[in-house]
Formats: structure tokens, sequence, C-alpha cells
């Protein structure tokens, strides 16, 4: 195998990109899984965490935002006319442009510290040249623009230093000439969305009427305009009159990909509320409830906190729901909130190890998922620097260790096997290794993957 890494001399310890040309091929009709790796140094340095990863809408930028407030764009080099070509040529995302999003805030009416940390990106869709997203800490949303700056340079003096001042003319001044030399990426913020949270902000979503987006914590969603930043509207509020009384709390939430109207929220019980916002200004009461129950003999003193839904996602056509909690990755039919099309186990190794997971603060982990352009795959994240890939039309699923060439996967794709057959060795697991934050591009199969300072990418594709 021959690896070809290419750093750009901007990333510094940040990010490098590489790609490698191993694949995992076997039998035809079989899967091929091409390994990218856009990753950080051998440095494990707590400030540059990937916290959060996002393409935009046409795959060609792909944001990475990370616990020290900086985000990371990449940009994707010309090889899809070559893929055309030669179908193995793997996606190559080159360094961009690197920006400081937030810093660090103190709340003195509170006495909290704010942490810059990155919780999510949204890009924006493209109305010009530059590039628009949405990033938020805990409490502050920014709107960013991202674009292509050229440096001017003095060319030209004023007069020839050979010319003495004393013998001067008016004709010998020369008027001062500029020229473009250098082309550098700035990023400016074009509105600050401030004050309107009073607990942690986990989602923010873009409304497909490209104008609205909504921010979520805890308790409460609120409705923006995107040029306006000093007002928001609260659709969504559960805050009981009694915090006593509180019973569940909000995770994720996000907008239908096409109908601007409907979006969805889950909660830390394992529901998801789909809400049509033409019903009230205050979606206090859902369009539909999509619940799993689970046994009343499997339920234990973890079984609220593993049913807690981590993360929420409609597919792109919108006909699907895929949620993520501790365990598992359901897909719900939208039309249908009786039951989920299909439940899938992503690491059942860990069942006899809760109270471990509790007492290290593993089991309150948050894993993200994403679905395909197709609707047909999805892919989330586990331990041990690890990931899960579901076909779920063809109940087939790889798991997948991102710090190694794609030939180390676990195949599960025999037919009338259980979710079980994907082996995981919960003693020789590193739980420090979680790979939390995970993005599909929207056009093709490629994934992207993080790991602590790490973001690794992998193509996926068919014979």
């Amino acid at each position: 195998h021959q690896k070809r890494r290419v750093c750009h001399p901007l990333a510094k310890s940040a990010h490098a990109v590489c790609s490698s040309s191993e694949t995992s091929s076997r039998a035809s009709g079989d899967r091929l899984v091409e390994f990218v790796a856009i990753q950080g140094s051998g440095k494990n340095q707590t400030a540059d965490h990937v916290t959060s990863a996002e393409f935009d809408e046409t795959g060609d930028y792909l944001a990475v935002g990370d616990k020290a407030g900086r985000i990371w764009i990449y940009e994707s080099a010309d090889v899809e006319e070559e893929q055309k070509h030669n179908p193995l040529k793997a996606l190559e995302y080159k360094f961009y442009g690197q920006f400081q999003s937030h810093e660090p805030e103190f709340d003195y009416l509170k006495s909290l510290e704010i942490e810059e940390k990155i919780n999510m990106i949204k890009w924006c869709r493209r109305q010009n040249e530059a590039l628009i997203l949405l990033a938020t800490n805990d409490k502050t949303v920014k709107l960013w623009k991202i674009y292509e700056r050229k440096i001017k340079h003095l060319s030209e003096m004023n007069a020839d230093s050979n010319l003495k001042t004393n013998n001067m003319t008016i004709d010998d001044v020369k008027i001062p000439a500029m020229t473009y030399r250098d082309t550098v990426t700035a990023a400016t913020p074009r509105r600050i969305y401030q004050n309107a949270h009073a607990y942690h902000i986990n989602s923010i979503s873009m409304n497909s009427d490209d104008e609205t987006f909504i921010s979520a914590d805890d308790l409460r969603i609120n409705l923006w305009n995107l040029s306006i930043c000093d007002q928001s509207f609260n659709i969504v509020d559960i805050k009981p009159a009694n915090m006593e009384e509180l019973t569940e709390v909000i995770t994720a939430a996000c907008f239908h990909p096409k109908h601007c109207n409907i979006m969805m929220y889950s909660t830390s019980r394992g529901s998801i509320k789909l809400i049509d916002m033409r019903t009230s200004a205050l979606c206090d009461s859902h369009a539909k409830l999509f619940e799993y129950e689970d046994d009343e003999a499997d339920k234990s003193f973890f079984s609220e906190i593993i049913s807690s839904i981590s993360d929420v996602k409609f597919t792109q056509n919108g006909d699907q729901i895929v949620s993520r909690d501790f365990f598992t990755l359901k897909l719900w039919d939208i039309r249908n909130e009786s039951k989920p099309l299909c439940v899938r186990p992503i690491h059942p190794a860990l069942n006899d190890k809760l109270c471990d997971l509790y007492e290290n603060d593993c089991i309150f982990d948050k894993f993200e998922c994403a679905a395909s352009p197709q609707g047909n795959k999805f892919v989330s994240g586990t331990y041990d620097e690890s990931f899960v890939l579901w076909d779920w039309e063809k109940n087939k699923s790889q798991l997948i260790r991102a710090s190694r060439p794609p030939e180390n996967a676990v195949p599960s794709d025999r037919a009338g096997q259980t979710d079980s057959d994907i082996h995981q060795n919960p003693d020789n697991m590193d739980f420090n290794k979680k790979s939390l934050h995970v993005s599909w591009h929207p056009r093709l199969d490629a994934i992207a993957i993080t790991c602590l300072n790490n973001l690794y990418m992998y193509q996926y594709q068919q014979f």
C-alpha cells in the first residue's frame, strides 16, 4: 500500500490533510470502503478536540469546530471528474481557512463561565461567492461570512530613489500604485444572536425557507430571523411552573428539509415530537409522537439514562427520521408513529458494563447520527475510535475502527445473523476515544467521523 500525505502550512498542529489509496474489497458485490483521513497532530491537546463537523449543501466544503472555539474550513479538491473515469479515486479535501469563532466569556450575573467550545455548525445556502454558516457555543449563535480577500501591495514609490529631491519637478512625482498579489481567506461575523437562552444551547437548525433558524436549549426552542439578531420568538417551552415537576429536557431539534412549517425535537425520555408551527404560536402540543416502549422486564436503574435520545435527523427526502440513543439507532417512518421501521444495536457488548459506564460518566455521552443522501444507509459512532455503518434495507452493517485501514472492518452482513455479530470486547475498549460527531456528504457516499482531535473520512462505494 502507498500513502500520500499533504500538510497545509497554515493548518499548524490542528489538522493535516491526507489521502490513502488503501481499499478493502472482497468478493464481487461486496462493499468498497475507501479510506481518506483529515487528521490532527500526534499531540492530543484538549483544545484541539473536534466538537462539530458539517458538510455544506454541495459537499464542496467541510466545516470543523473545536473545543478552543475555532472553525476550520476544508475545500474539496476537484476530483469528481476523475472519479467518473476512475471510480476508485478517493475524495480529497484541502485546507481552505481557519478563524476564531467564539471566545471564553464570563456571565457576571450568574457567576458562570461560558466555554468557547463550538457545539454545532450549520451551513446557510450560498447566495454569492461568499460562504455563510451559523456556529454556536453554549450561549451565543453567530452568523459568519467567509470569503476570499486579496491583499494590496505597494508596487511603485512616489519617486525614483536616484533622483535628487531638490532637482525634482512636478512631472517627476508618481502617484503610488497598488497591486493585488496574495489571496487570503477572511471571516466576518455578520450577526450575533445572544441573550435568549437561560440554559446551554444543544442544537441549531436552518429552515428550508433560508430566512429563519431555530436554537434549542434544555427547556426552550427559539425561532430567529437571520436578519434580526435582537429578537426571537419562543415556540417551545417545556419548563414547568415548579422545577421539581420537571420530567424531561430537550436534547436535539431540527427543521424538516422540505417543509418550512414542520420541525421536531427529541427528549431525554426517548420520545420524538413532531410539530406543525401553523397550529399555534407556542407549539406546546405536538402533531405526532414517536416513542419506543421497552419491555418492563428489561427496565433497570439505568433505563431512563440510556433511553435519552442524543441526536435526531430527518433523511434528505424528509420521509424518515433516524434517532440515536446510547445503545441503538432507530429508524422511523414519518407517517407511522406506532413503531420504528428498524432498531439497530450499536454496542450491545456494553450491556454488562453499565455500572462502570455510569461511574466514569460515559453513559451520558452524546453520539450523533447521519443519513446517506438516498436515506438507506446510516452511520453513528461508538467507543474505541470506531463507528457503525448500517444499510437498513439490506440488513447489513460494518463496525469500522477509524484509526486503522478499512481492511480491519468487521462485517456482519450475512443473512440471518443478528446484530450481536458486531463484535466488541468491552475489556479492551478505550472509552476515552469516542467517535461522537458524524456528518454525511449530501451527494456522495462519503462520511466524516471525529474522535478527539482527529477527523476521518470514509468514502463508501459498492461494486
